[in-house]
């Protein structure tokens, strides 16, 4: 049975590092897409002096979403406790020359059965992950190679059953004060 994990951010957390540690990049190459957009993508050089990437760069953007499928399931135990699995969807979008090639290989590693073990002692289950899409876009004035995959994935939370056994509030039992 898998561990139950407690938010979206360990998903996104675990992700994150496993990406980088995979295809040997720094953690400034691989970023959230809450915190980043096309050409708002900037590296800091020195002194608060920006340069933005260029194409000799890898830059990996990606997005944690919930996904609805079938695989979102709930329960309740022997206990009363209340087991969801959820699914997610975990995009990725990978920017620079090398993109075709790290796209594979990230592809490759996640399916090997280390990195699958890996995840689900950490709570993670892989069930998917797509091939790379081609795609271009225009960033400040440049166009950009591209490849688009998504990772599908489900988690355990684990949660208390609420049982409502106290009386509500009414507008009867409310003091009302003017001020």
């Amino acid at each position: 049975m898998i561990k139950p994990i407690d938010s979206e951010d360990y998903i996104v957390k675990t992700l994150r590092e496993l990406i980088i540690s995979q295809l040997e990049l720094k953690p400034n190459q691989v970023l959230n897409s809450l915190s980043f957009r096309g050409a708002d993508l900037h590296k800091e050089v020195e002194n608060f002096t920006y340069k933005t990437f260029s194409q000799n760069n890898l830059i990996i953007i990606f997005e944690l979403l919930e996904n609805d499928s079938t695989n979102n399931i709930t329960y309740t135990d022997n206990e009363n406790n209340i087991i969801l699995y959820a699914s997610y969807k975990f995009d990725l979008t990978i920017y620079g020359k090398d993109s075709g090639i790290y796209s594979k290989k990230l592809r490759a590693r996640f399916l090997t059965d280390e990195v699958l073990e890996e995840l689900e002692q950490k709570g993670i289950r892989l069930y998917a992950i797509d091939y790379p899409s081609s795609g271009t876009e225009f960033i400040n004035d440049v166009i950009w190679e591209r490849k688009d995959m998504s990772i599908y994935l489900s988690v355990r939370i684990d949660t208390t059953k609420i049982l409502v056994n106290g009386k509500f509030e009414s507008a009867d039992d409310l003091t009302v004060i003017k001020i």
